[in-house]
């Protein structure tokens, strides 16, 4: 039994709908999995970098104490007065 005229369009739409949110989907699953492959393949170049990052940290916190020791005097002295 033949659908009537007016719902071929609806189920058309609806499968052109349905069949590009699959393709949408599937770009999307591929280019993240592209991203995260490069990501994984240039990790590498990446690894020491953390612990650089952390040394200068602790090298900035270092030189901020020592400056803070050396003018603790006259911090104290500007604050109070």
């Amino acid at each position: 039994m033949p659908a009537p005229k007016s719902r071929r369009g609806g189920a058309y739409i609806t499968t052109l709908a349905a069949t590009m949110l699959i393709i949408m989907l599937a770009t999307v699953v591929l280019s993240v999995t592209a991203t995260s492959r490069r990501l994984t393949a240039r990790y590498s170049d990446y690894i020491g970098l953390y612990d650089l990052a952390v040394a200068g940290n602790e090298q900035a916190f270092l030189l901020l104490t020592q400056t803070l020791n050396a003018q603790k005097a006259s911090i104290v002295q500007r604050s109070w007065g």
